[in-house]
């Protein structure tokens, strides 16, 4: 539905309430506008409003619970990928047969905009190439 049209129902259905009150004002019996009333009607209120607040604290503190939680699994996906790939390139010939490859290919101290890196610089940057080469590899491999 068009958010205009929900917000004229809320305002319809809110004004014909405030308009039926007045009108029941009217009809109901004295002893309903005592301070007895008045204090029953407060404290129901007060019920009421401490209820929606203890509901909305537990909302929220659901919401940072799932929260943290997707943001501490979303933090241990680089960890997982570098220990998944050492572990691959140990155990099966192909990708380290492949990194090899790509690092021969790169050649020593390469970068990707073509200027020289510091040598320490370059080993990282040849094993992300190496990972990033290897993931397409094989999401191409899965796909086929």
């Amino acid at each position: 539905m068009n958010p205009t049209i929900i917000a004229i129902i809320v305002f319809t259905w809110t004004f014909g309430g405030a308009l039926l009150g007045m009108r029941l004002c009217r009809t109901l019996p004295g002893h309903h506008f005592d301070a007895d009333s008045k204090d029953t009607v407060k404290v129901g209120i007060g019920l009421i409003a401490t209820m929606t607040a203890l509901v909305l604290g537990l909302v929220t503190a659901s919401a940072k619970t799932s929260f943290d939680a997707a943001d501490s699994a979303v933090k241990k996906l680089p960890m997982i990928f570098s220990v998944s790939t050492v572990y691959l390139l140990a155990t099966d010939p192909r990708p380290a047969t492949f990194v090899r490859g790509c690092s021969a290919r790169l050649g020593p101290g390469s970068t990707r905009f073509g200027r020289r890196a510091p040598p320490s610089a370059s080993i990282w940057i040849r094993y992300g190439r190496a990972q990033r080469r290897w993931l397409r590899y094989s999401r191409r491999q899965c796909a086929l």
